[in-house]
């Protein structure tokens, strides 16, 4: 292995630069006067002239004075031999100075290494703990969903008749409520709700009925008036139907309504398993693809020379990723909290009040920036992760060799 130069830093074999200047070792070579001049005709061949041409096929240009491909490699590695065997002073310092870097250079190229970035690693991670947190919010709201399913099937048997004056709806919010509150408590609650959604829907259409009714006797456009008379009749006609609807579903018996009732509570069941299936799911997938990742991630020293731009280019997005979420927690701690309401009376007396509406506001506010930042690094992370795992796994690994391989082993015993 050749021996590393004092000066080289780690990260430069990484950055692709040599610590000697490459065009010196061109004039020493034109020039031909010094003892080895030879010599350094070859190293500056092995920096500049070692093209694979499977990658030129492809169109691939780039320009590196590291090798990129195990084929320039082996041309390297020849040249340098050809520069030791022809170096008239083997034990000048400025030639030695050179092919130990040149050697180190080789070394590390034909080299597996660790590749992988421990800020995607983090993202990745902290997407599995919020999967983790969902798949257990997940089971409290199956919990509860079946616990509502089972008291359905447990409802007494009793009388659900309900007489229409005593249904009044004002807002659609007041369905919602009730459902949520009270529709499942028994039979009747639910047959309640049911009369409630058909008895809003009937009272709105009466509503647009006359709104429409009284809309064609005040216009004097002939087009308007037979518009609004038609929309009317269509609104009176809908009513019907719905106060026809109303008593087939207030005729319903008690095993009628029970099965609506479960077909209602099973439906939110079976979405938050789904959910926590496919949460689960994706978990598993996340936490195997940690091993996978930092697996594929072990190129050898060519092929990180190789794809020395596109490395940039994901390190500057990860980069970039954890700027603006940094950025946003910033921002959302430096928002401050909404001042008291002073009201000053008459009297003179001064009464301060905690703006709690204000507060809330600056509280979504700052929830919300903090979800984004997160979400921006989660996200990038995952995406980065998955290319670098499947490029990783095509780049960096002969599969096609590893297959025959295994073959020859399998045939062996």
């Amino acid at each position: 292995m050749g021996e590393q130069n004092e000066n080289i830093s780690k990260n430069q074999y990484r950055e692709g630069y040599v610590s000697f200047d490459i065009d010196e070792l061109k004039q020493i070579a034109d020039e031909g006067t010094d003892v080895n001049a030879e010599a350094y005709g070859y190293i500056y061949e092995a920096l500049k002239n070692t093209s694979d041409p499977n990658i030129r096929r492809r169109g691939k240009k780039i320009d590196d004075e590291y090798p990129i491909s195990a084929w320039e490699v082996e041309e390297m590695r020849k040249l340098l031999d050809k520069a030791e065997d022809v170096a008239g002073d083997k034990q000048n310092p400025h030639f030695r100075y050179c092919m130990n870097e040149m050697r180190s250079i080789l070394d590390w190229s034909s080299e597996r290494h660790w590749n992988f970035r421990w800020a995607i690693i983090l993202g990745v991670i902290l997407t599995i703990i919020f999967l983790s947190w969902k798949a257990s919010r997940n089971n409290d709201l199956i919990e509860k969903e079946q616990e509502k399913v089972t008291s359905i099937k447990d409802w007494t048997k009793s009388d659900t008749t309900i007489v229409w004056d005593d249904i009044s709806v004002e807002s659609k919010k007041q369905i919602v409520e009730y459902h949520y509150y009270n529709a499942f408590n028994n039979a009747k609650s639910y047959k309640t709700y049911m009369l409630m959604k058909c008895r809003y829907d009937y009272d709105k259409e009466i509503k647009n009925a006359e709104e429409n009714a009284n809309k064609a006797d005040t216009t004097s456009n002939k087009e308007w008036k037979k518009d609004f008379q038609k929309k009317s009749k269509e609104n009176y006609k809908n009513a019907e139907e719905l106060k026809k609807e109303y008593e087939d579903i207030n005729s319903m018996n008690f095993k009628k309504i029970q099965k609506a009732a479960l077909e209602d509570a099973e439906t939110p069941l079976l979405i938050y398993k789904g959910e926590k299936r496919s949460v689960l799911k994706w978990n598993i997938f996340f936490i195997l693809l940690i091993p996978l990742y930092i697996f594929a991630e072990r190129p050898y020293g060519y092929s990180i020379s190789r794809h020395r731009a596109e490395a940039e280019k994901l390190g500057g997005l990860t980069m970039l990723a954890y700027s603006i979420s940094s950025m946003l927690m910033v921002y959302s701690r430096s928002i401050k909290d909404a001042p008291d309401i002073i009201t000053k009376y008459s009297n003179g007396k001064v009464v301060r009040e905690y703006d709690i509406a204000g507060n809330q506001m600056v509280a979504a506010r700052k929830i919300i920036l903090y979800i984004i930042a997160f979400a921006i690094i989660c996200i990038i992370s995952c995406l980065i992760m998955l290319y670098s795992t499947i490029q990783g796994l095509r780049r960096n690994y002969n599969w096609k060799e590893i297959y025959a391989k295994l073959k020859e082993k399998r045939q062996a015993k």
